[in-house]
């Protein structure tokens, strides 16, 4: 913004400013209205508008500082959707919080969690990835699975409907070419900072182009594409 302004939790700056009460950040992720860091400890603390309860500390209260996500340690990666955020663990589970109108937190209902809940029948992820009402992660073994919104096919399981009635609030396998089987042989290799994982012989699904990390995987290419993170609102 070429402005300053007054909001109603501090102002707004077109000049950087230090986030306070942070130290040993390794990587972040940015939803419309909030933003988490990950530490280095695995630790995970958020701040800006809780509307839906995507600061995770167990209140719906916005907050101009960073405030620590309850009970969530062992975290590895980030990333975060509109108004979710999910975390990949030490352990290979995931956990998410936020707004849920889409089933994009995985635990099997579409209720708004203000703290972390895991997702259900997932287990061994490598990487994780979201979109704006979506959430994908790559299995070790070289599958993937989605949940969250499909009003686009963005869950890739061969499903289209607009408007949607196919969201899905656990995760689905996505499919291969033909629709015959889950698509196999997706290389991950995840850093802190969540970045695109790097897919071996990325190829065209059905309906809907695998999204991870805003970059779409839309054709087979002689060489994986590596893409940015998802683009800030």
């Amino acid at each position: 913004q070429s402005a300053r302004r007054s909001t109603a939790v501090g102002q707004t700056f077109d000049v950087l400013v230090v986030v306070q009460g942070l130290s040993s950040v390794i990587a972040i992720a940015a939803g419309d209205y909030d933003t988490c860091a990950l530490s280095s400890d695995g630790t995970v603390s958020c701040w800006g508008n809780n509307t839906d309860g995507q600061l995770g500390n167990g209140t719906d209260n916005l907050s101009a500082a960073p405030v620590m996500v309850q009970g969530l340690s062992g975290v590895t990666a980030i990333v975060s959707g509109a108004y979710h955020t999910c975390a990949l663990l030490s352990d290979g589970n995931v956990e998410c919080w936020g707004r849920n109108s889409d089933g994009q937190l995985g635990n099997g209902d579409v209720n708004e969690s203000d703290y972390p809940v895991a997702v259900q029948n997932l287990s061994d992820v490598t990487a994780i990835s979201a979109g704006y009402w979506h959430t994908c992660a790559v299995v070790l073994g070289g599958t993937v699975d989605c949940w969250g919104d499909d009003t686009y096919g963005q869950l890739g399981n061969g499903v289209y409907a607009k408007p949607a009635t196919n969201d899905s609030d656990i995760p689905v396998p996505v499919l291969n070419l033909s629709g015959t089987g889950p698509l196999t042989g997706v290389e991950s290799e995840q850093q802190p900072s969540a970045e695109t994982p790097e897919i071996a012989n990325p190829v065209l699904l059905p309906f809907a182009a695998l999204t991870l990390g805003g970059v779409c995987y839309a054709a087979k290419r002689r060489r994986s594409h590596r893409g940015a993170r998802r683009p800030a609102s």
